[in-house]
């Protein structure tokens, strides 16, 4: 289960990172990922602004929590366990009230867009984080 476990997130989190770069630099796909941009920059930040995506940015990011599963034939408390995981760290990650140790450095993306696309150690190894 915990080896299952860890290919599921790194994998999801290697696939974001690829998506998410991908949204940013696509003529096809800046539109629809756009919407999850929108918001008041004058406010800070909350669990619901993780939420603000087009659907056609939701499947393809979720590509990447569902291709491992369908290969490793992942039992369904391990594939329940990462999902939320990955739901309830997306939430938070976009929350300025959220703990450190969560990972805000996402939120420096939304002002800093070529920046910080996914979880840290993905962004230090491809050379993208800002602090």
């Amino acid at each position: 289960m915990w080896k299952d476990l860890v290919i599921i997130l790194v994998t999801y989190d290697l696939w974001f990172y690829v998506a998410h770069r991908w949204m940013h630099s696509s003529q096809y796909l800046v539109p629809f990922h756009k919407h999850h941009h929108q918001y008041d920059h004058d406010k800070k930040m909350t669990y619901w602004d993780a939420g603000r995506g087009h659907i056609v940015e939701n499947i393809l990011t979720n590509i990447g929590f569902f291709v491992p599963i369908v290969l490793l034939s992942s039992d369904f408390i391990t594939s329940g366990i990462a999902y939320s995981f990955i739901t309830v760290r997306g939430l938070l990650r976009h929350d300025h009230r959220a703990p450190d140790w969560i990972g805000k450095h996402h939120l420096i993306h939304h002002s800093h867009p070529r920046y910080n696309f996914s979880s840290y150690p993905i962004d230090v190894l491809f050379g993208t984080v800002k602090k």
